[in-house]
């Protein structure tokens, strides 16, 4: 069970990584497409993930798919925000430097506003990681029959009370591994750049 729950979990986390900070590009870059769809990104926030995990098995069905893409659903936020304010928290001078220099906007930002980014993105990629493990334990309370979401649903209906005690601490262990485990990785990669 818990090697399902960590695979629904990298994936939702690693899709929100991505998607997450290539609409945070979309959004510094061309700012009237980041005024269009940060509403957006905002209201989808807004929508209970609980009230919407029904409908995703209802079109996707059960299984690893559907935890995973919740997982994703509730992830990429904290990704877009957190990179979005680190590209855009770049100072007028140091753009204005840039273009003196006859920089591109692409220059500007590879040299200038993505590094800058970078810590910002790591932050959110923290946040991600947690909410992708509540997202795919939502995934498999509404349709799965593996992952220790499941099992926490089963052990309850049982009155197995070891089981969902035992299931609580290996899922809080996990939680607790992936989150470190990105804030290490970020600290090194970011020590590694500097």
């Amino acid at each position: 069970h818990t090697g399902i729950t960590l695979l629904e979990t990298l994936i939702g986390f690693v899709l929100s990584v991505i998607v997450g900070v290539a609409i945070a590009v979309v959004m510094v870059m061309w700012p009237l497409a980041g005024a269009a769809v940060f509403p957006i990104l905002v209201a989808s926030q807004v929508i209970p993930k609980v009230a919407i995990a029904p409908l995703m098995v209802v079109w996707i069905g059960t299984g690893v798919t559907t935890s995973s893409l919740i997982a994703f659903v509730m992830a990429f936020f904290p990704v877009v925000v957190n990179a979005t304010l680190g590209m855009k928290s770049v100072g007028d001078s140091s753009i204005d430097l840039l273009r003196s220099m006859r920089a591109t906007k692409w220059q500007v930002f590879r040299f200038l506003r993505f590094p800058n980014a970078l810590p910002y993105i790591m932050t959110g990629m923290q946040l991600a990681v947690a909410f992708a493990i509540v997202g795919a334990i939502v995934g498999e309370f509404v349709g799965s029959d593996a992952g220790l979401g499941y099992l926490l649903i089963v052990t309850q209906g049982n009155l197995r009370t070891d089981l969902l005690f035992a299931a609580l601490v290996v899922l809080t262990a996990l939680g607790l591994l992936l989150y470190y485990g990105v804030e290490l990785a970020g600290k090194l990669f970011l020590r590694r750049r500097r």
